[in-house]
């Protein structure tokens, strides 16, 4: 591995450490200000039903933000696995892509599953609250209909995807390349 390759995955590698942290703040702050927004709720004797949405609105950003940076993580990751790693003794990522983990808890899979423990004890609690006709059930079931394309973009195989397309750009530089040379 040259100089520059070497260089290049340092910094991409950097990259994956700074996503991995706001990944890791982003679940933090959301889940704090959740409990928070919970904690508050319990605390008054009367609660207007518009409360109930405080705490979908900071999970739903969340995931959203969430999404975002892991298909950046799964971006970066398919980059080494194309461009990097082909030419080079590093093979991590290349070697965690053929590992077997279908008996392994995913991370994105296990943060889903906490925001949507959130979204269900917003409605336990809001039930518990006195919130209970059909009118309150509707938007019990919009907010976790709504999950459902968050579950979607967290099952996506990104790394995959990402491959796939990193393939297609790294075949069009070589045939440019073959095409300059003649």
């Amino acid at each position: 591995m040259n100089k520059y390759k070497k260089l290049e995955y340092q910094e991409l590698r950097s990259e994956f450490s700074i996503l991995t942290q706001i990944i890791t703040s982003t679940v933090n702050y959301s889940v704090l200000g959740t409990i928070a927004i919970f904690s508050f709720i319990f605390t008054q004797s009367v609660v207007s039903f518009w409360l109930y949405a405080l705490p979908i609105l900071v999970i739903y950003p969340s995931c959203l933000i969430l999404i975002s940076r892991f298909q950046s993580l799964f971006r970066i990751a398919s980059y080494l696995i194309v461009f990097i790693e082909p030419n080079s003794e590093l093979k991590f990522e290349n070697r965690l892509l053929k590992l077997n983990t279908k008996f392994k808890l995913r991370f994105s899979r296990t943060i889903l599953l906490v925001y949507l423990g959130l979204i269900l004890i917003d409605i336990l609690v809001f039930i518990s609250k006195g919130f209970i006709s059909c009118n309150y059930w509707i938007f019990y079931s919009l907010s976790v209909i709504l999950f459902i394309p968050v579950i979607f973009f967290m099952y996506r195989d990104w790394k995959r995807i990402f491959i796939e397309n990193w393939e297609k750009v790294k075949l069009d530089e070589e045939a440019l390349q073959k095409k300059n040379r003649n």
